[in-house]
């Protein structure tokens, strides 16, 4: 099977299991990350400057990079600082069951996020900014992400709202 085929594939098989739930439980998640009232502001379906595809939605945020097919669970939205606390799908390849905080920055019409924390214990830990201050975004094509900001943020190439 094709890599755009497996993606389609993964995306539907994804999207039914979102609609009409898991009848086994095998990826329950905590009540508190069962998605958001509504859709982040940056809902749609992206390109990032590496190859990799995501899918953010107000139920999860979908990536797919190298192979690799992470799911991350909505836990909350905060709109106002451009951030989202979700906990890592069990069975994702990379910190499996921690939580995660991804924040996005537009600027000149380019929209960039960054996955500043990515393995912390529990949603509260991954929202203390106090712990893992935000990401810096002066410099985001070159710095600014990551614990120590050296890394770049990614940009978001927007294929559909």
């Amino acid at each position: 099977m094709c890599q755009d085929s497996k993606l389609t594939l993964f995306a539907i098989c994804f999207m039914a299991a979102c609609a009409f739930g898991d009848p086994d439980g095998a990826h329950a998640q905590p009540a508190s990350c069962l998605g958001a009232a509504a859709d982040p502001p940056i809902a749609a379906t992206y390109l990032d400057n590496y190859a990799g595809w995501h899918s953010v939605g107000k139920k999860a945020w979908l990536q797919t990079s190298g192979g690799s097919q992470l799911i991350f669970h909505v836990c909350s939205v905060n709109d106002g600082r451009r951030y989202l606390i979700a906990k890592n799908d069990d069975g994702n390849e990379f910190n499996p069951g921690k939580f995660s905080r991804f924040e996005w920055h537009g600027k000149g019409g380019l929209l960039f996020y960054c996955q500043q924390v990515f393995d912390a214990a529990s949603a509260s830990e991954a929202e203390d900014f106090a712990r893992t201050p935000a990401a810096d975004s002066s410099d985001a094509n070159d710095k600014g992400c990551g614990a120590t900001g050296k890394f770049p943020w990614s940009e978001l190439i927007l294929l559909r709202r």
